[in-house]
């Protein structure tokens, strides 16, 4: 399975299901909440970059 079949199977469908759930509930939620989205998003690419990145070098 190739890195893009695996997100394409297994990550955007949820982000896919949680995006048209929230959808409709978007008035809702506080402003904030966008922000922290991102900071969540951020900081996730900023921790996992460095692993992703040494197990392209050891041809995992």
């Amino acid at each position: 399975m190739t890195y893009l079949a695996f997100h394409a199977v297994f990550i955007l469908p949820p982000i896919a299901l949680l995006a048209a759930w929230v959808a409709p509930r978007r008035h809702r939620l506080p402003r904030r909440a966008g922000w922290a989205l991102a900071a969540v998003a951020a900081l996730a690419l900023a921790w996992t970059t460095p692993w992703d990145n040494h197990l392209v070098a050891r041809g995992v």
